[in-house]
């Protein structure tokens, strides 16, 4: 009935099997948050794992995901366990990733019902941040395969304040590509398959 992080309290949707916290900044939340941002799926960013991710944090380095990109070296340094190489090694992999299709910048941010087949969906329609941002409910349920439920969701996600200071302090420190290099993923992706049993040839 209550969040085991921040105490706030927890419900359950109708139709969804896990209880939620309703604290918008639950500590819990924004820290995954981060995690999922850096997640092959979003940014990919290579050494930025939940570990490191906690190490910047738990020093106030990092808060919301523009804060990846403004990070210093002489600041990493100083952190435990990350000398020099390791500062130089994540700042490169950070500075490789100010580039990021709109799909994957979508998908970055979390939006609740939206995922990754979704994002891929709304950036081909919608083109440009601009468009996303500005977009009406009737004007995302024009996307295939969008209903009502995930077309209120991204419609209420871009017009709450923290999440439009998250887009925008993100927008100036990242640049995201043109809307032609986006290149969907095939059915599957992201998938793994297991075989049991015994194969004669194998």
């Amino acid at each position: 009935s209550v969040c085991p992080v921040c105490g706030s309290k927890a419900i359950r949707l109708p139709g969804e099997a896990d209880h939620k916290c309703t604290n918008p900044t639950c500590f819990a939340k924004e820290r995954r948050k981060l995690y999922y941002f850096a997640s092959k799926h979003a940014f990919d960013i290579d050494g930025l794992g939940p570990k490191v991710i906690d190490l910047l944090a738990d020093n106030d380095l990092v808060s919301i995901p523009a804060d990846f990109f403004k990070l210093d070296k002489a600041e990493l340094e100083n952190l435990p366990r990350m000398g020099e190489k390791s500062a130089d090694n994540l700042l490169e992999a950070l500075n490789n990733r100010r580039k990021i299709s709109l799909a994957r910048f979508l998908i970055s941010m979390a939006i609740p019902q939206v995922g990754e087949e979704t994002a891929y969906d709304i950036a081909k329609q919608f083109r440009t941040i601009e468009k996303i941002r500005g977009a009406t409910v009737e004007e995302f349920l024009t996307v295939n395969g969008i209903g009502e439920t995930i077309a209120k969701s991204a419609y209420d996600w871009f017009r709450e304040k923290q999440n439009e200071k998250v887009v925008e302090e993100l927008l100036a420190e990242i640049k995201i590509l043109p809307e032609e290099s986006l290149k969907k993923p095939g059915i599957f992706a992201g998938k793994s398959f297991v075989f049991t049993g015994s194969m004669k040839n194998l």
